[in-house]
């Protein structure tokens, strides 16, 4: 397939991005990516904005552009043409409070396509013959000036877009897939920003599941304090406590101000806030660890592998027979939402008839067999 011809445009005024949104407000179509860093952040920060049209390509400097005018964009007529757009729609909701109106994702469709290879990269050749140089990949975004390397990736991670989102529309044609998409979509765009929960912060602990019961409480206090604290200062959370160092903590406390110190002595911990520290094992030797809240699959009195393996090879066997993504059909999370009673993509429409009735079942089953009957009154 030939190439379409695209200019690009470093756009680093307010004035001069309006313009361009201002000129393509009828258009129907438009690329759009970012690049981030959450390196050295607790929040991404953007670094760079890239939109395309068909007959041109701008990238947009957040250091010295007045994003706002991408407000009015999202807010037109138009779809948003992405890949894997999550990240990228979650740094805009937190810069302008706003997502596009209309979105077509390109990973979505590779996956309900059943494409074995999901990067930008693989479903470029893949569906194009066009290979992209990923060269600058890793590279720090928010340094200054950017290189013409770097901006010459940037804007080939928009060039492709309305290319491949033709070629996907034939193949979801084909499929029957069309409705499957649009509902991907829409739960896409109507997916709530990612929030904190800090009582449950310590589940996301590596190895947190090698604890004791006596620990849960005071994981799960000095997990939230580190969150609190990463927050506030914005910086990752592994700069705050390392992981390793929260359960050495969680498993033998310390409740004094000399025995904290001797335990963070290796550690980066900035001892200003050693007492809020300390507040948090003070908190946790007021808590019960019955009472302390565990994952569905952990506070589950059953054992649950075996009905999940089983669900699990469901999902493979859907995938295979359908030609789809076996993560795209299903995953465990979905299982335990639906164990849980709790909304899961299992909910929408099209996965009914290739992977829901089938799990329902399934879980009806292994109830009869494993949940004790109800009290008789």
């Amino acid at each position: 397939m030939a190439e379409r011809e695209m200019t690009v445009e470093l756009v680093t005024s307010t004035t001069r991005f309006a313009q361009h949104v201002a000129a393509a407000a009828d258009e129907p179509l438009y690329g759009v990516d970012t690049e981030f860093s959450s390196a050295k952040t607790y929040y991404p920060r953007l670094a760079l904005v890239q939109i395309s049209w068909p007959d041109r390509i701008i990238l947009v400097d957040p250091f010295t552009v007045d994003l706002q005018p991408l407000v009015e964009l999202f807010a037109g007529p138009g779809t948003a043409i992405a890949h894997s757009a999550t990240n990228d729609l979650d740094v805009l909701d937190q810069v302008i409070g706003a997502r596009p109106s209309a979105i077509f994702d390109t990973q979505i469709a590779a996956e309900l396509v059943g494409m074995e290879k999901l990067s930008l990269q693989a479903i470029t050749a893949e569906l194009l013959s066009i290979e992209l140089d990923k060269a600058e990949q890793l590279r720090d975004w928010t340094m200054r000036p950017l290189p013409d390397a770097a901006l010459d990736y940037a804007a080939l991670d928009v060039a492709h877009l309305f290319d491949l989102r033709d070629e996907l529309l034939i193949d979801l044609g084909a499929y029957g897939r069309l409705d499957a998409m649009e509902q991907e979509c829409a739960a896409l765009l109507s997916a709530p920003l990612r929030t904190v929960v800090f009582d449950e912060c310590w589940w996301h602990l590596r190895e947190w599941n090698t604890l004791h019961p006596p620990a849960y409480p005071y994981a799960q206090q000095i997990a939230k304090i580190r969150e609190e604290l990463a927050i506030m200062a914005n910086v990752p959370k592994r700069h705050v406590l390392r992981d390793e160092v929260v359960l050495s903590l969680a498993q033998n406390p310390p409740r004094t101000a000399e025995k904290a110190k001797s335990m963070l002595r290796r550690t980066k911990f900035d001892l200003t806030h050693l007492p809020d520290l300390l507040d948090a094992i003070a908190i946790a030797d007021e808590i019960d660890p019955g009472s302390v809240r565990l994952p569905f699959e952990k506070s589950s009195a059953v054992d649950l592998r075996p009905l999940l393996s089983a669900l699990q090879t469901l999902t493979r066997e859907a995938a295979e027979q359908h030609h789809i993504v076996p993560a795209m059909v299903a995953s465990r999370a979905d299982f335990l939402a639906r164990l849980g009673g709790r909304a899961s993509r299992l909910d929408r429409p099209w996965r009914a008839p290739i992977i829901t009735d089938q799990v329902e079942a399934t879980i009806a089953a292994w109830r009869l067999e494993n949940e004790p009957p109800p009290l008789e009154d």
